[in-house]
């Protein structure tokens, strides 16, 4: 069913291009209607950017007394049965403006389900819920807090807006998929953390971001992350209805989700429609403005994740999609390759796919490193990170070699350099050379007494300890080091295996 968008009022950050960027008042009104429904019984939905600041202070300021309001209350019932993180976004993405909030029913039947398991029933429970938010919007002169507000957003929003900007995302994406939308709205949502993506129809894709911490006493948008998620978002608005149209053909090869079903629930993805969507989104990710070392590195890190089947997905891409531009315009022509490959896949017994998958990582990962010590200094930090999760016990030297040439590109006062030399010293751990290890772990920890690796400096050193027949100072170090984290397993499992060992020592002697 095709749906209406009503964006009437709000607060319009910047246009570029086809991307909109903008603060709907909608949305606030449902933020603020979620932080007043905040209770402990739906604690575990939240979705709420209440950390502290200056916007949440003027909402509670300005709604504190509707707390009890028939709206809230309504919506933290219907959030227990279901009606909670992307469902009321999509109900009020398909309203118009505060306080008329015109709706057009019926509603979808996945929308009204989420209220209650009798579709009807639940439409009816949505319909009764506007007419309260109405009200609420009316009684509490929403508009009136939200127009008075409109400097404050254009501050919080107007930085983030110009980096969008500077993306082409939408722009790039159409190349890629060899089709467009009308528009690409991205609403920048003060009281939200995280953020969803919805497609309206196949012609309007809205994403809504969320920030990520307070800067300067008001919410802050994070510049690296949110560029990433919104590509993300519009990619996976073109991938779902692909997968969608297609559907016949890549059902055939649904056997392979139970090779990663355990990675792909702890995810949220619970079955193969869903898996490949977020596949075909990874891929067509790594052959947009990726470079060589960035898009290797993040397939790597991706198949860690549970997309195994990336690689052989990517380079089918890479050979006929991309060099075969003219026999395949849209990226929808090109579907049933892939849909053939997979199916050929699927055949296939486990043991056999998972060294399919380990033989191309390890090709991958070579590669990656071989890229880094070649272009260590261009290298960034979030670089540095993702190379840090990759398997470094075959890749040592090259590890070390690279680490080290990026700290020549850093300032020793800043903590990212402290970050590295931490990993330049577990190098010294593996490579057993136990007096150059202590020395960069005990130098970290004078230069970093508060730094988030000091615990598992303190494991470390307590580890060359044990290793070098201090026991009774290795225990102190693992003692000292769930002192700072009591979370850190290894320590604990270190001074629990080391207690026993000398419990064992005194019984012998």
């Amino acid at each position: 069913m095709k749906r209406s968008i009503f964006i009437l009022l709000f607060v319009s950050v910047l246009t570029a291009g086809k991307l909109e960027v903008i603060i709907d008042p909608k949305i606030e009104l449902l933020g603020v209607i979620e932080y007043l429904a905040l209770d402990e019984s739906t604690n575990r939905n939240r979705q709420v950017f209440d950390d502290d600041n200056e916007y949440v202070r003027e909402v509670k300021k300005h709604f504190e007394n509707y707390a009890n309001h028939d709206a809230v209350v309504s919506f933290r019932e219907l959030q227990k049965k279901g009606f909670n993180f992307e469902a009321p976004v999509i109900l009020l993405l398909e309203a118009s403006n505060p306080p008329d909030l015109d709706v057009k029913f019926p509603l979808p039947e996945f929308l009204s389900s989420k209220a209650n398991e009798n579709p009807k029933v639940g439409e009816q429970k949505l319909f009764e819920w506007l007419v309260e938010l109405r009200e609420f919007a009316k009684e509490s002169e929403f508009i009136k807090f939200f127009d008075a507000h409109k400097s404050l957003y254009e501050n919080i929003s107007t930085p983030m807006a110009k980096v969008l900007k500077s993306e082409d995302t939408p722009e790039k994406l159409e190349e890629f998929f060899g089709e467009s939308k009308k528009s690409y709205t991205v609403i920048l949502a003060p009281l939200y953390s995280g953020g969803y993506s919805h497609l309206n129809s196949k012609e309007n894709s809205f994403v809504i971001v969320g920030p990520t911490k307070v800067e300067d006493d008001l919410p802050h948008f994070c510049y690296h992350r949110t560029p990433q998620f919104v590509m993300n978002a519009i990619a996976f608005a073109f991938v779902e209805p692909i997968v969608d149209d297609n559907w016949d053909f890549f059902a055939k090869s649904a056997k392979l989700y139970d090779h990663i079903v355990e990675m792909m629930i702890q995810q949220s993805i619970p079955n193969w429609q869903m898996a490949l969507s977020e596949h075909f989104t990874k891929a067509a990710i790594l052959n947009i403005d990726e470079s060589n070392i960035e898009g290797e590195l993040n397939l790597v890190s991706s198949v860690s994740w549970g997309l195994w089947y990336l690689p052989e997905i990517d380079d089918l891409i890479k050979k006929e999609f991309i060099n075969r531009r003219e026999k395949y315009p849209r990226f929808t022509d090109f579907a049933h390759k892939i849909s053939e490959l997979l199916a050929e896949m699927s055949k296939l017994p486990h043991d056999i796919i998972s060294d399919r998958v380990s033989a191309a990582i390890t090709v991958k990962t070579t590669n990656v490193w071989a890229m880094a010590e070649k272009n260590c200094k261009k290298l960034v930090f979030t670089d540095i990170m993702t190379l840090i999760r990759l398997d470094m016990e075959l890749y040592l030297d090259k590890a070390e070699h690279v680490f080290r040439c990026f700290m020549d590109t850093q300032d020793p006062n800043d903590e990212h350099y402290w970050q590295v030399k931490y990993q330049v010293g577990k190098i010294r751990f593996m490579k057993k050379d136990y007096d150059g290890a202590e020395r960069i772990f005990n130098d970290y920890l004078k230069n970093q007494p508060d730094g988030e690796l000091a615990a598992g400096a303190f494991w470390r050193l307590g580890q060359i300890n044990e290793i070098t027949g201090d026991l009774k100072q290795a225990e102190q170090l693992y003692e000292h080091a769930l002192k700072l984290d009591p979370n850190l397993l290894q320590a604990q499992q270190s001074l629990n295996r080391l207690r026993i060992n000398m419990e064992k020592d005194e019984q012998s002697q």
